[in-house]
């Protein structure tokens, strides 16, 4: 008997064993291990006795096996691939999918919707009885040769997490029959049906949008992304961004109060924006953002004969040309917050060209129906001077001397996925000012786009191939481009002595913003914000002592609260945006190498103006460093013990600004890690500042010796009640720095003992320090001893280990198309990665050490 079920993705045949099942011939055999598998089903899903089993432990939708095979299915090009299962009591997989793909890379997917669990097998056709040769998905690549067949694979759907647990008895070439014809003339008839509605709504949409629209899409940039590659960038969407202002209320007001708080005006119906300030202070509204304009044809912006290219002065384009073919690259540039989010989307349109273009030529490419503010644009053709995407340099720029300047080549363009420039292509230096060319190179081979990248997961993550420009041999000032030919040119930067002081300054008044608990304003910078988070001022909600220890984490941070103001506890630096807590972690790689730049560079640090106020003796680096630890060092307790730090029981709510926000503050409790990182940073300002306040050196000298000397005493108390090996790896790195530090500062021998203790740095090979581990701070402090403090050689093995840490970021860097140096070997998945790799400080560090080029180039 023939059951039907309706599913999401079309009609799915069922047919109960022995109908017809097992007389149709095996199209794929299971009489082999699986070659592969991924995910959770890596080294899960099996074959055994004939039967592809996907019912092992551990196994969810999120995943995928398959085997390597050579086929030649071209004379099956009509069947459809039906599968024989059996589905288990634990199954949580709505759909199993089949893919076929061959070997140039192309591949397919059919669809099975599993039904309920059942003892019996099921012979399940895919959806719409799809045939070998009209599969229910084509890869991007596009559709795979049946002659050249080089893979199959049983894949989830990647919903959720639960347990799958299905059987696949037989993979079969099922002939097409009567029912199977009919279920295919549906199908084919819900298609044509569904075209002859897009071509309504296209047409509805062109009269609905139009060219020079006031919401129409903004045209951006016209330029080349490759010699046959012209290149449009537009921008859908436009977000009306939202301020704070003082709150009146008005009569028929209404408060709507969220779960967590979040507190939104409602006026006349309708939701305006978000009250924020202390509960029955509500003293500032932020209205909600606005979002406006048409979306942009995209059946219109991928359609090639909408386009023509005409010119007058290249003969190939005197005629008008329509393009070859047309690749689109869309993502989201900017969103809406807090209401229903209005998406404002940046696409660029790719019009592959028959020829190339022509430097010193102009292009007029007409829109056709594309509803852009223009209905045409023009490009003049001057690669010297046209901005191109896919020349890329460094816009910090360089110094003259810098041992390594680099640029690069690549684009990837969306749907037309990669493009390969043509070898042998010059590059240029162009000077900003003058026009005139100052330097040419050849465009060095490439980094192909299937070659693998070898990061924290070995893949491609370019989806193109990547050229590089060397120019480090060029050493003039000035303000330059890169100009490649055929192509265009990169942004200007500088070669300049300054370059990157200038770069260092902006980071520098990066901190000066985010300072916390004072006004900031002119003279010391245009962002003006009022005080927050300091007692007495602004409305500030209570700062409170809570016995919480961030370590330990036994509770929260409210109810530990123990109600007792903590008026001292303001000042450092908010966390990014979410500006509610202050910790003692930031200084790790801030503070503690803002001061060891200091001890290294002190001459140039000397005369180097931040413009910040004259709060601190020293140098303006040190001013803005102690701004940083002094918070730490009011709220040492009376014993030794300091904080992590103060923050809110969570995040900040969306709109609240921190000088206008609800919730309570606390202080956490001290604990030994908090206190071992803190010693660290105090003993370095007590060293740095021996130069220019020796009273304050003195404080911090004996601040960092109380903190060390606290958590030395709780950390015997763990080890006798036995809460220590939980903690033990970061109390005993945090220790290690802290006593290497001392040592530096002090000299004192008891110190020494406690930085020998650390198993890693006394080993016979020193580590290749990997991640955020800071035994490197350690090992560079001990690496540079004075003569007659700590021993040779263990000096020795933190120098080796230092040098290593860089040979480590180097190797990292020889492994990835643009040569991005990383000491985290687990990246780059994370936030900013391509921005701010972390590996410089070791390289840094190397050549302070051993005075070698190489890792000044590497960095």
């Amino acid at each position: 008997m023939i059951q039907r079920f309706c599913a999401a993705m079309g009609v799915l045949l069922v047919l109960a064993a022995g109908v017809w099942g097992q007389e149709e011939p095996t199209l794929l055999k299971l009489d082999q291990p699986l070659t592969f598998g991924y995910l959770s089903w890596e080294g899960r899903a099996t074959i055994a006795d004939g039967v592809a089993r996907l019912d092992a432990d551990g196994m969810t939708p999120k995943g995928g096996a398959g085997m390597v095979v050579e086929l030649d299915l071209s004379n099956q090009a009509a069947v459809s691939p039906a599968m024989k299962v059996t589905v288990g009591k634990r199954n949580t997989l709505k759909t199993l999918r089949l893919m076929l793909r061959d070997a140039d890379g192309k591949s397919a997917q059919w669809h099975y919707p599993l039904p309920e669990p059942s003892e019996q097998a099921v012979t399940l056709l895919p959806v719409d009885a799809a045939s070998l040769s009209m599969p229910n998905e084509v890869g991007k690549e596009g559709m795979p040769n049946l002659g050249r067949i080089q893979q199959w694979q049983l894949q989830g759907d990647w919903v959720g997490e639960g347990a799958v647990d299905v059987q696949v008895r037989q993979i079969i070439a099922a002939a097409p029959d009567a029912e199977i014809a009919r279920m295919r003339t549906e199908h084919l008839a819900r298609l044509e049906q569904k075209k002859i509605e897009a071509t309504k709504i296209s047409a509805e949409n062109r009269e609905k949008y139009k060219a020079g629209d006031a919401g129409a899409p903004k045209i951006t940039a016209v330029y080349a992304a490759a010699p046959d590659l012209l290149a449009i960038r537009l921008r859908e969407g436009v977000i009306t961004p939202t301020k704070l202002q003082d709150y009146t209320p008005q009569p028929g007001d209404e408060r709507k109060v969220e779960k967590d708080g979040k507190v939104t005006l409602v006026r006349a119906g309708k939701e305006v924006g978000m009250l924020i300030g202390p509960p029955e202070r509500e003293s500032g509204l932020v209205a909600h953002e606005g979002f406006s304009g048409d979306a942009l044809l995209r059946d219109e912006a991928d359609d090639a004969s909408n386009y023509k290219i005409t010119s007058t002065d290249d003969s190939a384009y005197a005629q008008g040309v329509v393009p070859v073919e047309v690749y689109r690259k869309s993502k989201a540039d900017d969103w809406q917050q807090f209401t229903q989010p209005g998406i404002v989307v940046q696409h660029t349109i790719y019009l592959k060209l028959p020829s190339p273009l022509k430097a010193g030529s102009t292009y007029n490419v007409n829109l056709g129906h594309l509803n852009a503010e223009k209905a045409e644009v023009t490009l003049n053709f001057d690669p010297n001077k046209v901005w191109s995407e896919s020349v890329h340099v460094n816009q910090v720029g360089f110094r003259p001397t810098d041992p390594l300047k680099r640029a690069f080549l690549s684009v990837w363009t969306g749907s037309g996925d990669g493009y390969n420039f043509a070898d042998g292509l010059t590059f240029h230096l162009v000077d900003e000012k003058t026009g005139q060319t100052v330097y040419s190179g050849k465009v060095s081979p490439a980094w192909p786009a299937d070659k693998v990248e070898e990061m924290a997961t070995h893949r491609n993550f370019n989806g193109t191939a990547v050229r590089a420009m060397d120019f480090s041999d060029f050493n003039t000032p000035g303000t330059y481009r890169v100009s490649v030919e055929g192509v265009g040119a990169s942004y200007p930067f500088p070669i300049e002595r300054s370059a990157w002081t200038d770069a260092f300054w902006v980071q520098m008044k990066g901190f000066y913003n985010q300072r916390s608990g004072v006004d900031l304003g002119p003279p010391y910078t245009d962002f003006v914000r009022p005080a927050p988070f300091r007692l007495g001022v602004n409305d500030a909600m209570p700062i409170t002592q809570s016995t919480y220890s961030n370590l330990d984490q036994e509770g929260t941070l409210s109810g530990g609260d123990t109600g007792k103001p903590v008026p001292q506890a303001w000042g450092g630096w908010h966390d990014a945006g979410d500006w509610n807590p202050r910790r003692v972690t930031h200084m790790r790689f801030t503070a503690f190498w803002q001061l060891e730049l200091l001890q290294l560079f002190p001459d140039f640090f000397k005369d180097l103006k931040l413009n910040i106020p004259n709060d601190a003796p020293g140098p303006d680096l040190l001013k803005e460093a102690l701004f940083e630890l002094d918070l730490f060092r009011r709220l040492q307790n009376d014993d030794g013990g300091v904080s992590f730090g103060i923050e809110t029981e969570g995040d900040p709510h969306g709109g609240e600004v921190s000088w206008k926000q609800h919730m309570p503050v606390y202080v956490y409790a001290a604990d030994p890690a908090s206190s071992y990182l803190y010693a660290a940073v105090a003993a370095r300002a007590s060293m740095v500042l021996a130069d220019y306040d020796k009273e304050l050196a003195k404080t911090y000298h004996d601040s960092a010796i109380k903190a060390m000397e606290w958590a030395e005493n709780d950390v015997q108390q763990r080890k006798a009640n036995g809460k220590y090996e939980k903690h033990k790896e970061v109390l005993s790195a945090e220790r290690t720095r802290a006593a290497a530090a001392l040592l530096a500062l002090t000299g004192d021998a008891k110190w020494e003992a406690i930085f020998r203790e650390d198993e890693v740095l006394k080993a016979d090979k020193p580590p290749v320090f990997r991640g955020d581990d800071i035994r490197r701070d350690a090992a560079f402090i001990y690496a540079r001893l004075p003569d007659g403090v700590g021993d040779d050689g263990l000096k020795q093995k933190a120098r080796t280990a230092v040098i290593a840490d860089a040979d480590g970021s180097m190797d990292y860097q020889s492994k990835n198309a643009f040569n991005i140096a990383s000491d985290d070997f687990g990246k780059p998945q994370f936030i900013g990665f391509y921005s701010t790799p972390h590996g410089a400080v070791s390289m840094v560090r190397a050549h302070v050490l051993t005075g070698d080029e190489k890792y000044l180039a590497g960095a």
